[in-house]
């Protein structure tokens, strides 16, 4: 009744649960792992309950409850690392991401994209001396631009990462920096006169 009820939705749809028909895809191994991680946060969860109330940063504390929560959760990140392994990922971090959370992007390309949304569309301002008939004196170079980009946004960016034009006068210019393999952000570089 469940399963109909789901492929009624218009999220699901019909036959969206007919590929789990059949063969069983998780191994014994996989089921007990499983069955360990479940007690293991329910154990938490007691141990939790019974210190309702108590205040964390407090010495009594730490000597009832603080070593029982830490092996709890020691032992249940050596079951999901087990987990991991035996569901075919070489890590619980790649495991979480694909697995658990549904991802098909790692944490390095996630970070990428939420750097991109920062910088998108910002300006960058530098000033510049000028020389002799107004002409702005040096250049900004590609180097000045990441190092922009890391003082203002915090973002770290390798020189070689950014594109942009000889910037040798001033006036607003476009500069790509890439972020990741896929991702790039597109940012003004504005120079003014000091």
């Amino acid at each position: 009744p469940l399963r109909e009820a789901l492929e009624a939705e218009e999220y699901f749809g019909e036959g969206y649960f007919d590929a789990y028909d059949g063969e069983d895809i998780w191994t014994d191994a996989y089921k007990a792992l499983a069955q360990q991680e479940t007690e293991l946060i329910e154990r938490y969860y007691e141990i939790s309950a019974q210190a309702n109330g108590e205040d964390p940063s407090s010495e009594a504390y730490h000597q009832t409850y603080g070593a029982q929560l830490a092996q709890v959760y020691v032992e249940l990140i050596q079951v999901r690392q087990q987990m991991a392994r035996e569901a075919g990922y070489e890590d619980l971090q790649t495991y979480a991401y694909e697995y658990i959370y549904g991802r098909d992007f790692t944490p390095e390309e996630a970070e990428a994209e939420a750097n991109a949304a920062r910088l998108n569309d910002q300006t960058l301002e530098f000033k510049a001396k000028a020389g002799a008939g107004g002409n702005m004196f040096g250049s900004v170079t590609s180097k000045d631009i990441a190092q922009k980009i890391r003082t203002d946004y915090s973002i770290s960016v390798d020189k070689r990462k950014v594109t942009a034009p000889d910037i040798k006068a001033f006036g607003t210019y476009n500069a790509t920096v890439k972020l990741f393999q896929g991702v790039e952000a597109t940012v003004k570089v504005k120079v003014t006169e000091a």
